[in-house]
């Protein structure tokens, strides 16, 4: 029978009294390296025993490997494989269990090994523990206390680091346990370690969250916390989701800016100042026992999930995102699904979202009806006589273009915004040139207007 011995990180040290006792008393031992200190001791004490060093030195992949340890595993006699670390993380037992009876013997595994010898500069924070190479592809959060356990190349230690400094500084102080001796060293000099191997490992302590080189979401919610705390910022603490209105609104229009001068970085910063006033509005509603930011974040998750069926439960279904949407609202009538755009939006912007929806809806007709009923509405504000009749008309002229740029396939929002960036600068060239010919533009005539403004046309 095959007995699984866990011998800790491969020292005197992390091996327990049953496995030392079950390692004098075996007559058939398999180390799994012969590269640690416990082989030697072995040996000082007279006990013979196999590796499956050859095993890993002939095989080209995991597949031949596993092969090549289950042939000399095999056999009636009772063998004593002696393995690293922590037995459920470990890929290769958990793949030739399936094949022959055994009997598993826990050890102190690397990370318990690890914490041991480091808990003196570990805070209270929670651990997390993870092999290096799952390490590699997880998602880390940099919060909390980390212990990698296996780390076994230079390579890979150097992949960990370049990882690490996403959310930690290169000089933040981490622990190398190497052969139960633990030593400190500056996260960046990582790579420059050249002793690594199965046994190896790496903690991390936590940093304090002003010291953060990286920050995640989760990461800035308590920040926000902090700064809404009762020793935190009085400013942010006095405020309410009506005096934090107008900020919303600002940070959008600074967001449009960003993307409008395809700067990326201001796009970031911008991005992270709405962000900031997304989460301060969860966290007001959370004082007040309505919902967090959790709740944003699940509420939003779970509706684009719902809105793609396609995707993530394989549903071959036709039913549109609109569809979806008034299904999801329980929206049936026309009327409910245009009052559904929101009546705080830009006049504009909701002028374009309703002709919008009322296509979606059936309300649909061709370029050309647009273009009459532009025509059509001009004629009727030019007839207008009382300054309500004026307003109607002008209001129905609005709308009548706003659907014509649509059916055009523009957004009236943006052409009217370059259109006013345009007309800034023709009045400044008009400018420049009134003060070229020694003229005020507020000593002008309408003629003197018409000139200028004519001239920057042509030229802007």
């Amino acid at each position: 029978m095959l007995t699984i011995l866990g011998i800790g990180t491969g020292t005197e040290q992390t091996l327990t009294l049953q496995g030392y006792r079950m390692l004098q008393e075996a007559d058939n031992i398999i180390l799994q390296t012969e590269q640690i200190p416990l082989a030697q001791t072995l040996r000082e004490q007279g006990i013979v025993f196999d590796t499956l060093d050859d095993c890993y030195e002939d095989s080209e992949d995991f597949d031949e490997l596993q092969e090549l340890v289950l042939e000399k595993l095999w056999g009636d006699e009772d063998k004593l494989l002696c393995i690293l670390g922590d037995l459920y993380t470990n890929t290769l037992v958990r793949s030739i269990l399936p094949d022959m009876p055994y009997r598993l013997v826990p050890g102190m595994g690397f990370a318990e090994a690890a914490l041991s010898m480091c808990c003196a500069a570990l805070g209270t924070s929670a651990t997390l523990c993870s092999t290096a190479y799952d390490f590699a592809e997880a998602e880390y959060s940099g919060a909390g206390n980390l212990v990698i356990t296996e780390v076994d190349s230079q390579y890979l230690a150097a992949e960990i680091a370049l990882k690490l400094q996403r959310h930690l500084s290169g000089d933040s102080k981490v622990w190398v346990i190497h052969h139960g001796q633990a030593s400190c060293c500056a996260l960046n000099m990582l790579c420059m370690r050249e002793a690594w191997d199965y046994s190896s490992a790496i903690v991390v302590p936590e940093e304090s969250i002003d010291q953060r080189e990286g920050y995640t979401f989760q990461d800035f919610c308590r920040v926000m916390d902090i700064l809404l705390g009762e020793n935190g910022c009085p400013w942010d603490k006095a405020q309410t989701h009506e005096s934090l209105r107008i900020h919303l609104l600002e940070e959008c229009y600074e967001v449009l800016e960003a993307i409008d001068k395809d700067d990326p970085f201001m796009l970031a910063d911008e991005l992270g100042d709405l962000l900031m006033q997304i989460v301060i509005h969860a966290k007001i509603s959370a004082k007040h026992g309505e919902f967090d930011e959790m709740d944003v974040s699940t509420n939003i998750a779970k509706k684009m999930i719902r809105r793609h069926p396609r995707i993530f439960i394989g549903e071959d279904a036709d039913i549109g995102w609109d569809d979806l949407k008034r299904k999801e609202k329980a929206q049936k009538t026309a009327e409910q699904v245009l009052r559904d755009i929101p009546a705080a939006m830009s006049a504009l912007m909701r002028a374009q979202k309703l002709h919008k929806k009322a296509e979606t809806i059936g309300f649909a007709g061709q370029q050309h009806h647009a273009w009459a009923k532009v025509e059509e509405e001009l004629a009727e504000l030019k007839a207008a006589k009382t300054p309500e009749e004026v307003r109607e008309e002008a209001g129905d002229l609005l709308m009548a273009v706003v659907w014509l740029c649509h059916k055009l396939g523009a957004e009236s929002e943006l052409v009217l915004s370059e259109a006013c960036e345009k007309f800034i600068v023709r009045f400044a060239a008009m400018e420049q040139e009134a003060c070229k010919q020694g003229i005020s533009l507020g000593d002008l005539d309408e003629n003197g207007w018409l000139r200028l403004w004519r001239q920057a046309k042509i030229t802007n």
